[in-house]
Parts: C-alpha cells; sequence; structure tokens
C-alpha cells in the first residue's frame, strides 16, 4: 500500500510539473483572422498576444487585404482555416473578421461587386464550421460600413465615385438620419435636396445597394449569433459620426438585435482595435480572469468628447471596450487592475496631430493628467495613457512632459493612434495582456507605441510627406514612394533614429529601431525593433 501512495505522489507531481511546464511554454493557443494585413489590425496584435505566452496562428498575408489585393481572397482563407483545424487538432479560441471571411476584408466589404448569394453562402460557412467544432470557442467582428468626410477612393479603399462625391454622401447621409431622429429645418431641406442633385444616379444606386447588402449580411451574422453559431459577436461601427448612414444602420442593426443575448453582442465604435479587444478576451477567458478597469479623463469635456469619426462620447466607448475585452469597469481605484487616465481636450474638440497646432508645450490639461499618473506609479498601480486630444497622433505636449518627468517607461501601456476609439481599443487590450508580459517586452511594446504614434505620426509623417513631394518634382516621378519604397523606407528609419536618440534616450533595451511602409502609403509603418 506504502508503495502505491509513493507511486501515486510521484505521478500527481510528475503530471502538476507537466501542466505548469506546458503553461510556462504557452498560455494557449488562438486562431486569429484580422480584418487585414496592415500592422495595427494584425502584425502588432499578434506581437501583443504572442508576448504574453499565447501561441497565435495567423493566415499569410498573402490571403488577407493588402497591398495589390486590397480585397483579399475569402475562398482560399476558408480552405487555410479548415485545414489548420485539423492539423492543430485542438485550440483555445478564434477570434475572426467576419469581413474578411464573407468579403475578403475591410475594404473588400466596401468595394466588392459581389452578389448577395455568394456573400450569403459564405456567412454560412460559420454553421458548418460549428457542427464540425462544437466546443470551439468563435469571437467575431464585424463593420458597418464607414461614411466618409472627405474624398476617399485613392487607393483603391473606396468605390470610385468617392473621389469625388465622399462629402455629398456624407452629408446626404447625415441630414437623412437626422431627419428620421429629430427632424429638419426648412433650410436643411434644401440642403438636402440640392446636395441629392449633386450625386450621380448611377454612382448613388451603386453606394445605395452595396450599403443595403451590408446591412442585410450584419442581420444574417446576428442571427448566426441568435443560433448560438459564435460565443460572442461584435459589430463595429467604422468611421462616423453623430449623424451619418454609418449611425443610421447602427440604430437599425440594435433594433434587429434587440432581443440578443447582451452578454453575447455589442454594437460599438471602431473597426481596426476590435481584433486586438477580442483577442485580449479570448486571453482573459483562457485564464478566467476578469481584470477590472478605473477611467480618468481631463478637465472640462472629459469623457463626454465625441471625438473625430464617432458618434458617442468616449467614455461610453471606454465602457463598451472594457466589456469587449472581458474586463468590468469600476469607479474604484482601489479595486482597479488597470487605471487608464484619458487626455481628452477641454472644449471636447480634437485637431489632425499633424496641425500646427500641435506644439511642444503641454496644455493645462496635459499637465494635470501627467501629475495624476505620476502620483498612480509612485503607488504601484499600472497605468495606461490614452492619448485623444489629436488624431492620428500623439499630442507633443503631452509626450514632451511625460518625457521630462521620466514617466514614458513607467506606464503599462499607452495609446495615440489613428482615431481616438483606435487608441483607446487597442490600448485597453493591450493593457489587460499585461499581467503575462515581462517588463523587457512591455517597454518593446510601448517603444514601438512611442515611435509609431509620436515619433512617426505626429512628426516624422510630415517630414516624410515633404520628402517624397521633393523626390517627384526633382525626378519628375509620380510614384516616386512606389518605384523607390526602399529609398524612403530608409530615409523614414533614418528620421525615426533621430526622434529616438533625442527623444527616447531612457529606453532601457537598446535596440535599433527601423520602419517600413507596408502598405506603399505614409498613413501607416511598421516600426521593427531589433
Amino acid at each position: 500500500m506504502k508503495k502505491f501512495y509513493n507511486t501515486f505522489f510521484l505521478l500527481c507531481a510528475f503530471l502538476t510539473m507537466l501542466f505548469f511546464s506546458n503553461m510556462a511554454e504557452a498560455s494557449g493557443r488562438i486562431i486569429f483572422i484580422p480584418i487585414d494585413n496592415r500592422p495595427i489590425s494584425d502584425w502588432y496584435a499578434v506581437d501583443t498576444l504572442q508576448k504574453a505566452g499565447y501561441t497565435v496562428i495567423v493566415p499569410p498575408d498573402e490571403l488577407l487585404g493588402g497591398p495589390g489585393h486590397l480585397k483579399g481572397d475569402p475562398e482560399k482563407v476558408w480552405e487555410w482555416l479548415d485545414n489548420t483545424m485539423k492539423d492543430y487538432g485542438y485550440v483555445d479560441g478564434m477570434v475572426c473578421s467576419g469581413d474578411t471571411m464573407i468579403y475578403g476584408s475591410l475594404v473588400g466589404s466596401r468595394t466588392h461587386e459581389l452578389s448577395e448569394d455568394v456573400l450569403m453562402e459564405r456567412a454560412g460557412n460559420f454553421r458548418q464550421l460549428r457542427e464540425r467544432y462544437p466546443d470551439l470557442k468563435i469571437y467575431v467582428f464585424s463593420s458597418i460600413m464607414r461614411t466618409p468626410k472627405m474624398n476617399a477612393s485613392y487607393g483603391g479603399v473606396e468605390a470610385p465615385y468617392m473621389d469625388n462625391h465622399a462629402n455629398d454622401f456624407f452629408v446626404y447621409s447625415s441630414l437623412m438620419d437626422k431627419m428620421e431622429q429629430q427632424g429638419l429645418t426648412k433650410k436643411e431641406k434644401r440642403t438636402l435636396e440640392d446636395v441629392k442633385a449633386k450625386i450621380p444616379q448611377d454612382a448613388f444606386e451603386s453606394w445605395q445597394h452595396r450599403r443595403d447588402i451590408n446591412l442585410r449580411i450584419n442581420k444574417a451574422v446576428i442571427d448566426l449569433l441568435e443560433d448560438n453559431i459564435f460565443d460572442y459577436l461584435v459589430i463595429g461601427n467604422d468611421d462616423n459620426a453623430p449623424f451619418s448612414q454609418t449611425h443610421r444602420e447602427a440604430l437599425l442593426l440594435n433594433d434587429y438585435a434587440k432581443n440578443t443575448d447582451k452578454n453575447k453582442f455589442q454594437n460599438i465604435t471602431g473597426i481596426d482595435e476590435i481584433g486586438m479587444l477580442l483577442l485580449a478576451r479570448a486571453g482573459n477567458n483562457i485564464h478566467y480572469n476578469i481584470p477590472f478597469v478605473y477611467a480618468k479623463y481631463n478637465a472640462g469635456a472629459g469623457g463626454n468628447m465625441v471625438p473625430s469619426f464617432g458618434s458617442k462620447g468616449i467614455d461610453i466607448t471606454m465602457k463598451n471596450y472594457i466589456k469587449c475585452a472581458g474586463g468590468f469597469y469600476t469607479k474604484s481605484l482601489k479595486r482597479a487592475d488597470m487605471s487608464l487616465l484619458v487626455n481628452t481636450t477641454f472644449d471636447g474638440r480634437d485637431e489632425f496631430a499633424g496641425s500646427l497646432s500641435n506644439i511642444p508645450q503641454p496644455s493645462k490639461e496635459a499637465s494635470a493628467i501627467v501629475k495624476e499618473a505620476e502620483s498612480l506609479i509612485s503607488k504601484n498601480i499600472p497605468v495606461g495613457m490614452i492619448d485623444v486630444s489629436f488624431y492620428n497622433g500623439s499630442d507633443n505636449g503631452l509626450m514632451e512632459l511625460m518625457k521630462e518627468r521620466d514617466i514614458l517607461f513607467k506606464l503599462s501601456v499607452y495609446g495615440g493612434w489613428n482615431t481616438a476609439s483606435n487608441s483607446l481599443g487597442f490600448a485597453m487590450g493591450q493593457g489587460m495582456m499585461m499581467p503575462y508580459i515581462s517588463e523587457e517586452d512591455k517597454n518593446d511594446l510601448l517603444m514601438t507605441r512611442y515611435l509609431d504614434e509620436w515619433a512617426y505620426e505626429a512628426n516624422i509623417r510630415q517630414e516624410l510627406g515633404q520628402y517624397i513631394a521633393n523626390k517627384v518634382q526633382e525626378t519628375g516621378d509620380s510614384d516616386y514612394l512606389k518605384n523607390n519604397l526602399q529609398t524612403v523606407e530608409a530615409e523614414g528609419s533614418r528620421l525615426l533614429k533621430e526622434f529616438s536618440k533625442k527623444n527616447l534616450y531612457s529606453y532601457p533595451n537598446k535596440k535599433n529601431v527601423r520602419m517600413e511602409l507596408p502598405w506603399v502609403r505614409t498613413f501607416e509603418n511598421k516600426v521593427i525593433i531589433e
């Protein structure tokens, strides 16, 4: 009997050691099918989860929406998913862009010429996936088409007529939305008639037809949730405004989903950041973890600030994102696992980060929130800084002050990318993964964000744009960026290194940095730390 107990004890000890060894090796295995292969949508999110110990399996770049193949290849992505599930046997969860699986990519959802039957058939593939893998955790996000204010077809990211009529469609749809919600004045009614007359009939019919199809596809996706095909579904409202076609369709989908389980469904602002949020949710579920998040805003508009490209106050978006990532909002700092400080503007208006108003002198509001960050850091409370006073980049004044006060690498997470919701959502997802990330990796993630959002977006992007413009004038080559990509990337990397040496000297990991322009445009870059 004694021999039996000894053997049993040794077996239990061995199994325990094996279990924890595997946990240390990999916290979980997640399939991730992003909305396209932009760095923020794909690589940065994957890198975060991998640094947290997860194995993340992603389709090859060539199958996803990207330069030269903006619409992606949904049929091959489905084939890849089938083969991947067979190869791996078991995964802990799948975070998946519905746009990629149905249209091929986010751009594909805006520009496709596909029949509704084809799109519905692809959506129906999710039923077969559930039948084959009844225990698979499936987290899906889908988009409502954006309503751009500016002409935006350059590079094929919108239908061609958006090159001349984007603003007309925006004004038309915003007035239609307002008419349905509040009613219009006589002047607004005349404006509605005038702007409708400016849009060519064929362009209007194409725009309406495509949006109607996408609306019905989103309803079909909601039906899949109600049939328990998904474990969680998020409908993301791409760039929009308080009155816009995107907002209008969001209201229609809310009504359609009124009886849907609200513990499994959200219809929220944003889209590019939702992949990161759902990856965090999948990771939290694997760990059976529900992080408590505290939020504080600058004086003035604060949480009521409605940023550009959004339709709701940022505090509403904050709470929605906490829920999306599997966390819980708390008003108690003592209960918080993470504190997020949000650099909002006093009057609630944000400007482009590349504008002349983005000066290195901090505002009163920025000074106050840095002081708050210092206080929390001194109490060993994990602090994240969400920088939304400017869009498409950091607040130079805030960053200069954080550099001066030497807290850049004392933060847990930072977000100042693109739209306010992009910044908030990506940082939220990263922040929830920080308990599983080493100090060195945390600093690398922070350095990446500072180089991307402060160095590049708020500063170098403008310099690089002027560099390209000068080269076009010198050479007569209107496609200078495309034809001399490596030369431009080398110039961008030089500027990045100079900025880093001047402003990020406190970076503790002392590694080489460079950048790439994977989408052959200056809108975004890929920061690489070697």
